[in-house]
C-alpha cells in the first residue's frame, strides 16, 4: 500500500481569500501501461475553513502489476498559483503484511 499525508497548511489562510482551492491526484500507472487513478480531492480553504491542515490517505497498490506512482497538485483555477501552498509529507510505500512502526 502506498500512504501518507497531504494538505495546505493552516499558517497559509490569509493567502487562501481568492483561490478557487488546489487539485490533488494520486496516480497508478501500471506494468502494462494503463493509468489508474486512485485519489482525486480538491481542497478549497476559501469556502471551507476544514479544507485547511493535513489529510490522510492510504492507496492499495498491486506490487507485482503497479509501476510507477506518481503525485501532483494543482490550482483549480487557470493562471492560479494555489498548488505552491500544497504538499506532501511522510509518503511511503508498504508491502502486505507489514507493520506500521509509530502511531
Amino acid at each position: 500500500s502506498f500512504s501518507g499525508y497531504f494538505g495546505l497548511p493552516e499558517e497559509g489562510a490569509n493567502g487562501y481569500a481568492k483561490s478557487q482551492g488546489v487539485a490533488i491526484s494520486i496516480e497508478i500507472l501500471d506494468k502494462s501501461g494503463q493509468t489508474r487513478r486512485r485519489l482525486d480531492y480538491i481542497l478549497n480553504p476559501s469556502s471551507s475553513p476544514h479544507a485547511r491542515g493535513r489529510f490522510s490517505f492510504h492507496v492499495p497498490i498491486d506490487g507485482p502489476l503497479d509501476r510507477t506512482i506518481k503525485l501532483s497538485t494543482s490550482p483549480v483555477s487557470a493562471g492560479g498559483d494555489e498548488g505552491k501552498l500544497s504538499f506532501w509529507s511522510q509518503c511511503r510505500i508498504e508491502e502486505r503484511g507489514a507493520r506500521r512502526a509509530g502511531p
